[in-house]
């Protein structure tokens, strides 16, 4: 069993600006790239919560995106400041079930769920070559 200090109610809030125009999303005759992305989201929401857990792993250790479900409830226009709200909601072992908030100025815009797993370095990449041979 891997031991490891992360604990239901770990959280944290992190602010960050976001970019004024993303090229992301390209369409064709639409300015969607004035909006906060769901990729860009998706990223930051996985930057934030492995700050949040990386103190609390042993160092040949490290985690792994699994899933990311956002529900958007408001458009964001890029340039401007969010922050997101992150906190730990499930350990079992080595999954960790995420559960986040996003803000901006004028409130709430989305609600989500992300889930990471722990794994030891070497042993993720034995798992992709073996993958890789079949």
């Amino acid at each position: 069993m891997l031991e490891h200090g992360i604990k239901p109610g770990l959280s944290a809030s992190v602010s960050q600006q976001t970019m004024a125009r993303s090229e992301d999303v390209p369409r064709e005759g639409f300015e969607l790239g004035t909006l906060l992305s769901t990729g860009i989201l998706a990223a930051m929401v996985a930057e934030s919560s492995i700050q949040l857990i990386d103190p609390h792993l042993p160092p040949e250790y490290f985690s792994v995106g699994k899933r990311f479900e956002v529900d958007h409830e408001a458009p964001v226009l890029g340039g401007g400041t969010i922050t997101l709200q992150i906190k730990v909601k499930e350990v079992e072992n080595n999954w960790i079930r995420f559960a986040f908030e996003g803000h901006d100025e004028k409130g709430r815009f989305c609600t989500g769920v992300h889930e990471r797993i722990l794994i030891q370095r070497n042993k993720l990449f034995d798992i992709a070559y073996e993958r890789a041979q079949e």
